[in-house]
């Protein structure tokens, strides 16, 4: 398998902050995400991700296909199981090194609750 890219958050706000569209993918469970989570991020949960379950996923919210899919969880070791798990199907995916923790320490936009805020 090849190696799966890996980002920085300050990687990760520089393409956003240079008008980047991006998709994040957060893989924590759904109270973690409710808790808090990055603005924009769709969830999925480790446990109930699947490529056709991710790809259903960013049609509704009408990702674009072919665009890098950056993949989060609370600090990074789920993200990169998720990001193994589906890489062999979906190679545009990214593991966000440090997870949610880095982003909000970063001091980049959170929010609360089951659905995902626009960034």
């Amino acid at each position: 398998m090849d190696q799966i890219p890996s980002i920085s958050i300050d990687e990760l706000e520089q393409r956003i902050e240079s008008g980047e569209s991006i998709t994040l993918l957060d893989v924590r469970t759904t109270e973690e995400y409710e808790r808090i989570h990055a603005v924009g991020a769709l969830l999925i949960p480790l446990d109930e991700l699947t490529v056709p379950n991710l790809r259903e996923k960013l049609k509704q919210h009408a990702c674009p296909p072919e665009a890098p899919i950056y993949v989060l969880c609370h600090s990074g070791r789920r993200a990169m199981n998720a990001c193994e798990q589906v890489f062999e199907h979906l190679p545009n995916v990214v593991h966000v090194q440090g997870g949610t923790l880095a982003w909000a320490q970063q001091g980049l936009p959170v929010a609360s609750g089951p659905e995902p805020q626009p960034y």
